[in-house]
């Protein structure tokens, strides 16, 4: 899956497919700073990729070589760019208006496939959109809020709120489950992973939380998922119960 948030100067975007995953740094428009990188296995290695644009918003990994970005050049102009040689190359996608991203711009705009701008948290500003299907999508706003769409944006539902967060996922698996990533979580000297319907934490993910806001992603995989905090990546393969460093 499929997602980003961040802040320049450090990884921000995690997209993730079993023992694959890339991620990167947000960077920003006109200033650029945006890299990507990947692995094929779990971790062990990772190796730098091509960044196609100045700010990325969105990854999705179909394989280790084949990728798309959504991200916006120096003029902020918003571009799908497609990789089918693992990063080294980058062609232009199809039109940026048949995707979900949030909008290089204005953080609280939401851009939906038609195209269409919407603000589904209000003037607050959306912290991470989680793509589901061509007309289902959920955001995370800035005060904790968790709220889903199946009819492109046309109207928008609450999930439910977990104060503190600052990442979202939702699962592959039906029915689909939310998971949010916690900062400042009582017992949890880390990020704090969470189900959004359970007040009880999943587990706590120990390490050093970068104070830089914006640098923590969540990207889920069927039994487990991926964690990116500051410039460390964190791997789980037992259900989000556990987290090692990758």
């Amino acid at each position: 899956r499929r997602r980003a948030r961040g802040a320049a100067g450090g990884p921000g975007v995690l997209g993730s497919a079993g023992a694959r995953a890339w991620r990167g740094s947000v960077g920003s428009c006109p200033a650029g700073g945006s890299t990507v990188s990947k692995t094929t296995n779990g971790g062990a290695a990772w190796a730098d990729a091509t960044s196609p644009l100045s700010t990325i918003v969105r990854v999705q990994p179909t394989d280790s070589q084949v990728a798309f970005v959504i991200g916006a050049d120096s003029t902020c102009s918003a571009e799908i760019k497609r990789t089918s040689n693992g990063g080294r190359s980058w062609t232009s996608g199809s039109a940026v208006g048949s995707a979900w991203f949030r909008d290089p711009k204005s953080p609280v705009n939401v851009m939906a496939p038609g195209p269409s701008t919407m603000q589904p948290c209000g003037q607050r500003e959306v912290v991470d959109l989680s793509v589901l299907s061509l007309g289902s999508a959920e955001v995370l706003c800035a005060d904790g809020q968790v709220r889903s769409t199946t009819n492109t944006g046309s109207s928008w539902s609450d999930v439910g709120k977990a104060s503190g967060a600052v990442a979202m996922d939702v699962s592959s698996a039906t029915p689909a489950t939310t998971y949010v990533a916690i900062l400042d979580a009582p017992g949890c000297a880390g990020v704090q992973v969470r189900r959004i319907d359970q007040s009880a934490p999943t587990s706590c993910a120990s390490t050093a939380v970068p104070k830089t806001p914006g640098l923590i992603a969540l990207s889920l995989v069927p039994g487990g998922g991926w964690l990116s905090v500051g410039d460390a990546t964190m791997r789980s393969t037992d259900n989000l119960l556990t987290w090692r460093t990758s």
